[in-house]
């Protein structure tokens, strides 16, 4: 690699970062193409990727000295999209790294430890990636796509579920059939994949190939199976006497036995050809329309991967062998793509989920759940100028806090609705983005669940929100939509009624400081609206914000809570609305109970339990550890 290549690489870097600082200090979206562009260009030309990790190195060694010197924020904030852009081109391109470069990159990573949460976390994830790695390159790319396309026991599945009240049938189809064809379907065709790339990384300028490629495709089914499978043990070898070595010399062996058996003639050496593209997970697309839907799709997967070990074992007849591997592993991959309301409903069908858990557990202890989110909403255009917000926000908040939170998560997830909502949809950047999501995306924030009772007449009922719960007085709702007179204009000609009815209010109040006290209040309010102030934005912890509207300013006040409750008085009622759901309204409440909600699996201490408070996980790229 010249040193112009690497001023060329250094600069496609650097204008990434500024890219992401002028979406951060405007407050706009961005189509995260430069940090596709970037990685797409190793995957064209692995030649580049050594480069690339030198310049990677040398910005995030800069940013440490820094960080150091000056307290900066705009210095941390860079460190997550370099630290997943050296992982990304180490592990999951096709490059082969020389294994002086890769000790450079474990002892910069090694001082990233001593950063804040949540950037250590990721530092660690990156560093116990890339020592392995270095140990033994290529296996965990092959490990993930094994995984990714069930040729192992451990499985993984990607179920993507649209929002039917954004999707539209013909953006569900058009999505559907660009996530679902994109795969390959011929799992011998992956295991050419992945053995040639696994060698080149492996082997670097001794691996020969087009030859490989050439030998793996003459090979017939049971010995292209029987080659992977040499590959695979090779990678999944402990890490023994040897280490690096005996891996290398274990895969040049099998290089040698291709090349062997293959008898055309062909010129020998190194021809530099790049591996096929990283394959795609198997994605599955489905138009959600009903909650328990999570639920079947869940157990048909484990069913049907349990069923399918079970044919393997029965094949062999070996059952001592059987009875010594390891348990099955699966991971179901769940994306969801919607606004607040489809979070809400969610939340409904996770809580379903971990109740029925609670009483027999039957999917949690073989399957392991991830919650993947990208926003989109259909109502109003999606980005935004720097001085005029778009009312579009009231649609995606809890994406917005994620965002926050996440500064790389915005610059590559927040902008993906977009992609997702304009025809057409037959890019390989909506696909690509998806898939970064869901390798690098290891760090969940936990959304807080709340939990809702309702009195109506003689019936209790109960639900959950993540985002808001909106109430009004439905002999009030035409004052919310008129303009309000001045009190001072015409005081006696105003009446009580004028300004709304009133209600009980008892509620805990909270404050930066922790304190909690209890309160009692009457106001007189038109409509109220609670809504969720998740801790991960800043110290402290999770609190729930009620603003009450009346007519009158001077009636409208805002409080903090964990917990509150409300009663109607003089048969008045509520209607209720939950996560900006109109499909979850209810009508004549006339109490409302809001308080954290319980997870039903409650935590098994010596001679109790615990109860422990429901959230849900949404993983981004740095997550939030509190």
């Amino acid at each position: 690699m010249t040193d112009h290549a690497d001023a060329s690489l250094q600069n496609a870097v650097r204008e990434l970062l500024e890219d992401m600082n002028r979406q951060h200090s405007s407050n706009t979206d961005s189509d995260s193409d430069l940090r596709w562009t970037l990685e797409k260009k190793v995957e064209t030309d692995p030649s580049c990727g050594a480069g690339l990790v030198r310049v990677l190195v040398a910005e995030l060694e800069q940013r440490l000295r820094r960080m150091s010197e000056v307290d900066e924020t705009s210095a941390y904030v860079h460190v997550i999209p370099l630290l997943h852009t050296l992982h990304s081109v180490v592990v999951q391109s096709g490059a082969a790294v020389p294994a002086g470069l890769l000790q450079d990159v474990l002892s910069c990573l090694r001082r990233t430890l001593s950063l804040p949460l949540p950037y250590s976390a990721v530092a660690k994830r990156t560093l116990r990636s890339i020592r392995t790695e270095e140990t033994k390159p290529g296996s965990l790319c092959l490990r993930r796509v094994t995984a990714e396309q069930n040729l192992m026991q451990e499985q993984e599945r990607v179920f993507v579920l649209a929002e039917p009240a954004v999707f539209s049938a013909p953006l569900e189809a058009s999505v559907k059939r660009f996530l679902e064809s994109d795969a390959l379907e011929d799992a011998a065709e992956v295991q050419r994949v992945l053995v040639l790339r696994v060698l080149h990384k492996a082997l670097g300028s001794t691996c020969q190939s087009s030859r490989v490629a050439q030998a793996l495709q003459a090979l017939d089914d049971r010995a292209l199976e029987q080659t992977f499978q040499d590959v695979t043990a090779a990678a999944e070898q402990g890490f023994g006497t040897g280490g690096r070595a005996a891996y290398v010399d274990t895969l040049e062996r099998i290089q040698e036995e291709l090349l062997t058996a293959w008898t055309q003639d062909a010129p020998t050496g190194s021809d530099g050809s790049p591996p096929a593209a990283m394959p795609p997970p198997r994605i599955s697309f489905y138009r959600w329309n009903d909650e328990k839907q999570l639920s079947k799709l869940l157990e048909k997967f484990t069913l049907l991967s349990s069923a399918g070990v079970d044919r393997e074992e029965n094949k062999t007849g070996d059952l001592s062998a059987s009875r010594r591997s390891p348990p099955r592993r699966l991971t179901a991959r769940v994306v969801l793509m919607g606004d607040d309301r489809a979070l809400g409903r969610l939340a409904r069908a996770y809580l379903a989920l971990r109740k029925r858990e609670s009483k027999r557990l039957k999917l949690t202890k073989k399957l392991n759940i991830e919650f993947y989110y990208v926003p989109v909403t259909a109502v109003e255009p999606w980005h935004r100028s720097p001085n005029s917000p778009s009312r579009n926000d009231g649609k995606i908040s809890l994406a917005r806090f994620l965002e926050r939170v996440d500064p790389w998560y915005k610059y590559n997830i927040g902008s993906l609705g977009a992609t997702v909502s304009s025809l057409p949809v037959e890019s390989p950047h909506l696909l690509d983005t998806l898939c970064y999501y869901l390798r690098c995306g290891t760090q969940p924030v936990n959304l807080p669940v709340y939990s809702v009772k309702m009195r109506r007449g003689d019936a209790c009922v109960e639900d959950v929100f993540v985002s808001q719960l909106e109430a009004e007085m439905p002999e009030f709702r035409h004052l919310k939509h008129k303009p309000a007179e001045s009190s001072a204009r015409k005081p006696r000609r105003q009446t009580v009624a004028a300004f709304g009815g009133v209600i009980n209010v008892s509620y805990t109040a909270t404050s930066l400081s922790k304190r909690h006290v209890t309160k009692a209040d009457a106001p007189m309010t038109c409509g109220l609206v609670i809504r969720s102030e998740p801790a991960a934005a800043a110290p402290g912890e999770d609190f729930l914000s009620v603003r009450f509207d009346s007519v009158n300013p001077q009636f409208n006040t805002k409080i903090q809570t964990r917990n509150i409750t409300i009663k109607t008085i003089e048969h008045r009622t509520l209607s209720v609305c939950l996560d900006k759901d109109a499909r979850r309204k209810f009508t004549d409440v006339q109490s409302i109970e809001v308080a954290p909600c319980l997870d039903p699996r409650r935590s098994i201490l010596p001679g109790r339990f615990l109860d422990k408070v429901l959230s849900l996980p949404i993983n981004t790229f740095c997550g939030f550890s509190p």
